[in-house]
């Protein structure tokens, strides 16, 4: 039953928008989704769409602002990271518009976007990370052991259409000199660290909650895809990491975040040594997994539901069917093609799902539509390669 007294706004439409959406519907929070272009969140029946394709920021900002001054107790939470960088440039509107705004300020959230300002600031209190260093700084690269990743200063899952890799690790100046020229077209900032991946390597995520210096959170291990492909996490399996989890309460508590978030950690298999990539302040990619385990991170943030004694011990997966299908079967990078998953562990794997990145009973039409989609771009590429 929604309650027509609170209102949560949520600023963007992608997947991580519907876990949101969900949880706030089960809290009965009226929910609506800000964003330029539909996406797949606008399917689902626990929210509704407010789109503002074509405005100017100064238009948009107006019109998140007008949300939450409409006489309901509203908040406001992104769920991208375009969006995060709009609640940090307009904070001082915003918080006057709602009475919460559930983000980190400016100085933090910068502090996280930013790739190169993240790795000098773990350097500085020795926390373990990459070196990095800016790709055109033809000086500090000679300084790095190749293989190098290189990635975008600031994170561009929200501008697919720019063409550019999440990251992609380099092994020779002609290549470097290659990727260089397709960032500088694109206007886009370089980073390059040394690469971690020169041996095999356990990939962590590290989801949180933050609030009146309290910090919530658990473990999840990514297994696909592989870390080398650099790639979005399309498995995760809940797991006990005592060190992983010690290390990203270090990273939360020193940074003086609140609200939601994710950290990303990697260890190295052979050495043990564990590596800090990232923290996305907001919520991540696989967030229906947290209400799987018995948690509910929004509730504790907003006061509706009180943090929990203890955290569940039971192993539990997530998993987003249409792009996991490409990361177990691709011809170019698909796991069982390379000999790293076998059909039967893929059959297994799935049969310990109890989260989904689209799926749900009580709320069907998003994956529904996702499937359509999926089939029907897939259609077109085979009728187009006939």
């Amino acid at each position: 039953m929604v309650d027509q007294r609170w209102r949560l706004v949520v600023l963007g439409s992608s997947v991580t928008a519907l876990g949101v959406a969900r949880n706030a519907y089960r809290l009965g929070l009226q929910t609506v989704l800000v964003d330029r272009q539909a996406g797949i969140a606008c399917a689902s029946r626990c929210a509704s769409s407010s789109l503002v394709e074509g405005k100017s920021e100064a238009e948009i900002l107006e019109h998140v602002c007008q949300l939450g001054q409409s006489g309901i107790s509203s908040y406001l939470i992104a769920t991208g990271d375009l969006w995060v960088r709009f609640v940090a440039r307009h904070r001082a509107e915003l918080d006057m518009a709602y009475p919460q705004v559930l983000h980190a300020q400016e100085p933090v959230l910068h502090r996280c976007l930013n790739k190169l300002a993240f790795a000098h600031w773990c350097r500085q209190l020795g926390i373990p990370t990459p070196t990095a260093c800016l790709g055109t700084d033809t000086i500090a690269r000679q300084s790095l052991r190749r293989p190098w990743i290189l990635r975008p200063e600031e994170t561009l899952h929200d501008a697919p259409e720019l063409g550019l890799p999440k990251a992609i690790e380099i092994a020779s100046e002609a290549e470097l000199d290659h990727w260089l020229q397709r960032y500088a077209e694109a206007n886009i900032v370089p980073i390059l660290t040394e690469s971690i991946l020169t041996e095999p390597v356990d990939q962590f995520s590290i989801p949180f909650v933050r609030h009146q210096g309290e910090t919530l959170c658990y473990v999840a291990r990514k297994l696909r895809p592989t870390a080398r492909t650099c790639r979005v996490g399309t498995f995760f399996e809940s797991c006990h990491a005592p060190a992983i989890e010690s290390l990203a309460r270090r990273v939360i508590e020193q940074l003086g975040l609140t609200g939601m978030g994710e950290v990303e950690i990697l260890r190295q298999l052979q050495s043990g040594r564990e590596f800090v990539i990232e923290v996305n302040p907001r919520p991540w990619t696989q967030y229906s997994l947290t209400r799987a385990l018995g948690l509910d991170f929004l509730g504790m943030l907003i006061g509706k539901v009180g943090v929990p004694s203890r955290l569940s011990a039971k192993r539990t997966c997530w998993i987003d069917f249409s792009n996991d299908l490409y990361a177990v079967f691709s011809r170019k990078e698909g796991m069982l093609r390379q000999g790293q998953l076998t059909f039967w562990q893929y059959l297994r794997s799935l049969s310990r799902c109890r989260a989904f990145g689209k799926l749900s009973l009580s709320d069907p039409w998003p994956f529904v539509s996702d499937l359509f989609h999926t089939l029907f771009r897939r259609g077109c590429r085979h009728g187009v390669q006939s």
